[in-house]
């Protein structure tokens, strides 16, 4: 999609999207995250929120049903409001679709579509089509209206139009026969392009909670079956996001590491530090992280708010931890 035509989705939207866009976002989150849940005590000093993961299936067990009640989001509010709980601990959600979607979800528009990821086998749903964007709407619309006002809620993901991990943009199309199921099922780039904008605008309703949108140079699949990246695409809704959301739309990437990637990398590196905060970044895991302290002042550097650690984190040095969570609490908000 050109930007043109994305540019004027974004005024278009701006125009109808009511009080949302007026309304004033809570605090970015800031500092250092534990990407896998309530950090240890030890730590509680040094970090400064965590991630609550939870999967679309657990929810919401049927179409267009109530969300569960002490669903893990509801567990991680109660616990950082326990007596014992850290004082000013501040929660990101990462709601997953893709592969844990709900069955019901998969269904929708047809069969669960089969993708092969390493050695296993996979499926997830028509994303791209029109059942399933208004399953997602629904979600977020019930989300928002029990979460938006939750002050240790600064943030929430854009995950639609997804397929094993929480990106957008990144897809696991290494294989002709996942490649060959996609378009079985009826996938177009033309469908894809509006499920990036839709997924975006979904996120309006949420009026003061920020919404991240993990970007990466993208794999655009062509209708003859092949696939190539398109950086240029990711820049567009990038620019897109922000177009749509404003500050609300935390700029993020989740393959954080030193010496950083290059290639496509170095193009996505640049336009993260133009467009600016508020940005946000994820470790990789520990076998590729590579110098995790000077990974971190880069991203401290570029005007980064918060980064997500891998699970080694409890084994670095606390003094340089706490210094680079420092400097990325000092970085301005943006916007």
């Amino acid at each position: 999609m050109v930007v043109a035509g994305l540019l004027f989705l974004a005024t278009q939207t701006a125009a109808s999207a009511g009080t949302s866009t007026a309304a004033t976002p809570k605090p970015v989150l800031r500092g250092l995250l534990d990407r896998k849940g309530m950090p240890p005590s030890s730590q509680w000093g040094v970090i400064d929120g965590f991630v609550v993961t939870a999967t679309w299936a657990q929810l919401q067990t049927s179409p267009g049903a109530p969300l569960t009640p002490n669903n893990p989001i509801d567990q991680a509010i109660a616990a950082v409001r326990a007596q014992n709980g850290p004082a000013g601990m501040k929660l990101k959600l990462r709601v997953k679709a893709g592969i844990d979607a709900p069955q019901w979800a998969k269904q929708l528009g047809g069969d669960p579509v089969p993708m092969i990821w390493g050695k296993k086998t996979v499926t997830v749903g028509r994303f791209w089509m029109a059942p399933f964007a208004n399953a997602y709407s629904d979600l977020q619309n019930q989300l928002a209206a029990k979460y938006d006002a939750v002050p240790e809620i600064l943030q929430t993901e854009i995950s639609r139009c997804t397929t094993y991990w929480t990106e957008p943009y990144y897809r696991q199309w290494q294989t002709d026969h996942t490649r060959q199921a996609f378009l079985d099922a009826g996938y177009t780039a033309e469908a894809d392009d509006v499920c990036h904008t839709e997924e975006i605008r979904a996120h309006d309703v949420w009026a003061q909670t920020r919404s991240g949108l993990s970007v990466s140079p993208f794999w655009r699949l062509s209708a003859n079956g092949a696939a190539r990246y398109d950086m240029a695409y990711t820049e567009d809704m990038m620019r897109y996001c922000r177009s749509v959301l404003g500050p609300r739309c935390v700029l993020e990437n989740y393959s954080l590491r030193w010496p950083l990637l290059s290639g496509h990398y170095d193009q996505l590196h640049a336009a993260l530090e133009a467009l600016g905060p508020p940005l946000a970044f994820q470790t990789a895991n520990p076998a590729k992280v590579g110098d995790w302290y000077a990974a971190l002042n880069w991203a401290a550097d570029i005007g980064t708010n918060s980064v997500e650690l891998n699970q080694q984190y409890p084994t670095y040095d606390v003094t340089r931890l706490d210094a680079v969570g420092d400097r990325l609490r000092a970085n301005p908000p943006g916007g």
